[in-house]
Formats: C-alpha cells, sequence, structure tokens
C-alpha cells in the first residue's frame, strides 16, 4: 500500500494556514487591546519588534498551534482511512520541512528572537497533538457499528 498524498498535503496545508491565519488574528487582537489599555507608541512598536517578550500571548500562541496540529492529525488520518498513524507522521514530516524553510527564509536584520522553549514546546507538543488527533479518529472508526 501507498500513502495518500492528498491526505498529507491537506493536512499540512490546513495546520499551516490555519495557525498563521489564527495566531495574526490573536496577535492582532492582543496589539488592539494593549492600544486599547493605552499603551504607549514606543511600547506598540517594541511589542511588534519582538512579540516572544509577552509571556501569556506566547502561551496562547502555542496553545493554538498546538491545537491545529491535533486537527490536521485528525483530518489526515480521516483522509487517509488507512495507515492512519503513518499518514500522520508523513504529515508531520513535510510539515517540519516547510516550517523550518519558512523560517529561515528572513535575513538576520529582521529576524525576531524566539526563545528555544517555544521550538521544544512546539514540536513535542504538535508531535503528541497530531498522533492524539489519529488516535481519536481510530477509536471513533472501531466504535461505529
Amino acid at each position: 500500500m501507498t500513502l495518500n498524498f492528498r491526505a498529507v498535503i491537506l493536512g499540512t496545508v490546513f495546520d499551516l494556514g490555519g495557525s498563521i491565519i489564527a495566531i495574526r488574528l490573536i496577535a492582532g487582537f492582543y496589539l488592539a487591546m494593549m492600544h486599547a489599555g493605552g499603551a504607549s507608541k514606543e511600547e506598540l512598536e517594541a511589542f511588534l519588534g519582538n512579540p516572544s517578550d509577552a509571556f501569556a500571548l506566547m502561551a496562547i500562541l502555542i496553545g493554538v498551534g498546538i491545537a491545529f496540529d491535533g486537527l490536521a492529525g485528525y483530518l489526515t488520518a480521516r483522509m487517509a482511512g488507512f495507515l492512519e498513524y503513518w499518514h500522520v507522521l508523513a504529515m508531520w514530516g513535510l510539515l517540519t520541512v516547510m516550517q523550518f524553510a519558512l523560517s529561515s527564509g528572513s535575513g538576520e536584520s529582521d529576524a525576531m528572537l524566539i526563545p528555544s522553549y517555544v521550538f521544544v514546546v512546539g514540536y513535542v507538543g504538535g508531535l503528541i497533538a497530531a498522533f492524539t488527533g489519529a488516535y481519536l479518529f481510530k477509536k471513533s472508526k472501531r466504535e461505529r457499528p
């Protein structure tokens, strides 16, 4: 049997696209809340320069990214219909390659300083969430009559 690459690609696109859109919306909302709270122009510019300084925002963004990883794992397993864990593993490998390619494309002068714990928690938590999504699909498939 071969892998269903449509399922792998759709899961990867759903994960990346959904995460990017959700993270942009949440960061924009956080910026609007800072502005409404009376933050000065310098504080807003400092936040835009390095949003990883706001720990609460970073924790929320990591959680959103991990949630999209779980949804993408479920979607990939559902579309594949067979060898669900292998499909999720292929999706995760493609996703990792794409994330490294996207993050290494920016120049050094305008790159943000993202703490290493963000990468570790994001990758480990995302991998666990993706396989949990596949497990939940397999579990629901077994429970159907």
